[in-house]
């Protein structure tokens, strides 16, 4: 993708590659907010992750399934520990990881139609088809980790990280015929 201006950058916020699992919150601005700086780009995507207190003790999830045509499987791992310590619970630690593969069929037939002069009367009849099977594969992994101290209830650090892939591929068949025109 390019951008407005012929580069080699790109303006998109592609959100399909980080994992739902390990995030707090997503916060789109389409416009500037008064904390950015006023020759910045007009809206913004601010990504949270999750801490220890957005998500307490350890949580597994695990989903199985297949789709329908030519038995497509689909796969969700998922994985988060988080604990605070001390007598005021003021260190707290997470840390999170997922997994997410979703195998899709696609089988499509894509008539053509076109104007045609059949019995001296203009008629609309199918020209072509195209069948299409697309066999697509996107994997989704990432991982989170959190590390923060609340000294009080308005002071506090935090150390946070996060990394993210995302696969996306896809075989493609596409059988063209033309049909013929009796006329």
């Amino acid at each position: 993708n390019y951008d407005d201006k012929g580069g080699g950058g790109s303006r998109l916020a592609k959100m399909d590659g980080v994992p739902a699992e390990i995030l707090s919150t997503a916060q789109v601005s389409k416009t500037l907010t008064p904390d950015l700086d006023a020759d910045a780009i007009g809206g913004s995507v601010n990504i949270d992750t999750k801490t220890a207190a957005d998500a307490p003790g350890v949580t597994l999830v695990a989903s199985f399934g297949q789709s329908d045509l030519q038995n497509a499987p689909q796969k969700l791992w998922a994985a988060s520990i988080g604990k605070t310590f001390g007598s005021k619970k003021q260190l707290g630690f997470y840390a999170g990881f997922s997994y997410d593969r979703n195998n899709r069929v696609y089988d499509d037939v894509e008539p053509n139609y076109d104007y045609t002069t059949l019995l001296g009367q203009p008629v609309i009849v199918p020209m072509a088809t195209s069948r299409r099977e697309y066999f697509t594969q996107r994997i989704r992994t990432g991982a989170a980790f959190s590390l923060d101290y609340r000294w009080d209830a308005f002071t506090s650090i935090r150390f946070k990280g996060m990394w993210s892939r995302f696969d996306d591929g896809a075989i493609r068949y596409r059988q063209d015929q033309k049909m013929p025109v009796i006329g």
